[in-house]
């Protein structure tokens, strides 16, 4: 496996893909997913993401693993959205059990220096930063969810206080319902923004997430009349 990955960058994202998606395919089909297998394919993330010769976003990419439409599409037939988010979630969980100390070394080592800029090398550093904190907490580290949480109150700009966000939510950990309010009151008068919040609460995990999404139609404040937000 790390020989194939191993010759250039779209070679090492794709074996690293196929490799993610055989385990979650194997995994959906009632297959337990094999401890040597997902040693492999941990020992292939981490050596990615200690390359001195990968770019940040390259990093980030390669830590994005197959998504459950992905996964769902691979299927085809006689999907099960359950089964496939439980098998992606028990995939998450086992990498980022092996993973942590690399994943906490990436998080903490991509910081940006400086002022925000919305360059090439600020942007990559911020996509790695964030797809190894996705990862930690949504593979259920205590770890990850502290940081998420951390990030969330400290970041200085949209990108990185949304991912926070966004990783709690998908997680959803104990801070989830209370940032999700946060985030709102902060941007209240921010449509596009206001967006991502609809988003959000429309991917939350948890079994409140009709009974919430109902009460936000059902407020007299909501646009009712803009297709993209009922959308």
């Amino acid at each position: 496996f790390l020989a194939r990955h191993d010759s250039d960058p779209f070679n090492r994202w794709q074996a690293l893909q196929d490799a993610a998606l055989a385990l979650l395919l194997d995994g959906v089909a009632g297959t337990p997913l094999p401890g040597a297998d997902l040693d492999a394919l941990a020992a292939a993330l981490a050596d990615t993401l200690t390359s001195p010769t990968l770019d940040a976003a390259f990093k980030a990419l390669a830590l994005g693993l197959p998504t459950e439409q992905l996964i769902a599409r691979a299927i085809a037939s006689n999907v099960d959205p359950g089964r496939i988010r439980d098998t992606r979630l028990a995939l998450l969980a086992s990498l980022a059990a092996r993973l942590e100390p690399v994943l906490a070394e990436t998080y903490r080592g991509s910081v940006p220096e400086g002022p925000y800029k919305p360059d090439h090398h600020q942007s990559g550093l911020r996509a790695l930063r964030n797809a190894a904190l996705s990862l930690l907490t949504l593979g259920g580290r205590p770890l990850g969810a502290t940081l998420a949480r951390e990030q969330y109150e400290s970041a200085g700009n949209m990108t990185d206080r949304y991912e926070a966000l966004r990783a709690v939510v998908g997680a959803w950990s104990a801070d989830a319902e209370a940032l999700l309010g946060n985030f709102r009151t902060l941007y209240t008068s921010d449509p596009l923004v206001f967006d991502k919040w609809l988003g959000l609460n429309a991917m939350a995990p948890d079994d409140g997430v009709v009974p919430r999404l109902a009460a936000i139609l059902a407020d007299p404040a909501f646009p009712r009349s803009n297709p993209n937000r009922l959308r």
